[in-house]
């Protein structure tokens, strides 16, 4: 069976992409039990076809010169604190993910939030049917402490066209929900 991803956004659609990085402890540790790859490689993996796949669904790059030319606004999160990694694209992964830190415990919120502010920041100038469609992949190897947090504000995200990817257990791949 093949599997055709389906495209983030409309080619009309305004587009704004993000990622939300796991750096926790358990990313050191080895997908498979006495594997040798890590979560932290598969991770680096996904997050670079993540990078290549929607850096060229930022309809905003052109503004975003002054940013490094645009890209996926990266964000990780670890102890319930984020790290701005800033505008990831092909040009710029390899340098900024080698400063990741990968310790501590899944906190998610603190990440979220600064997605959101950094988004409010670029974008709440405008009207909200003006804005662009926030493509927010969260990249994540297990259970949050702060799910309750981290639902309580996705719901009260209200107002947002906000797209959620994620890549499901099952196999399916990575698809866009909500």
């Amino acid at each position: 069976m093949q599997v055709i991803p389906q495209p983030f956004a409309t080619d009309t659609e305004e587009t704004e992409p993000a990622l939300l990085v796991d750096v926790t402890g358990s990313m050191r540790d080895p997908v498979l039990p006495g594997g040798r790859l890590t979560k932290r490689d598969l991770a680096t993996q996904v997050c670079t076809l993540v990078v290549k796949g929607l850096a060229g669904q930022d309809s905003q790059a052109a503004d975003e010169q002054s940013e490094g030319g645009g890209g996926v606004y990266a964000v990780a999160f670890a102890d319930d604190t984020f790290f701005d990694v800033g505008d990831l694209n092909p040009n710029s992964f390899e340098m900024k993910w080698r400063t990741l830190r990968w310790r501590g415990s899944t906190y998610i919120l603190p990440g979220l939030e600064r997605q959101m502010d950094h988004y409010n920041q670029e974008f709440g100038h405008r009207p909200k049917d003006k804005q662009p469609a926030l493509l927010l992949a969260v990249i994540t190897d297990g259970a949050l402490e702060d799910q309750d947090a981290a639902n309580a504000f996705l719901a009260n995200a209200k107002g947002y066209s906000l797209r959620l990817c994620r890549a499901d257990r099952d196999r399916r791949g990575p698809r866009c929900c909500g």
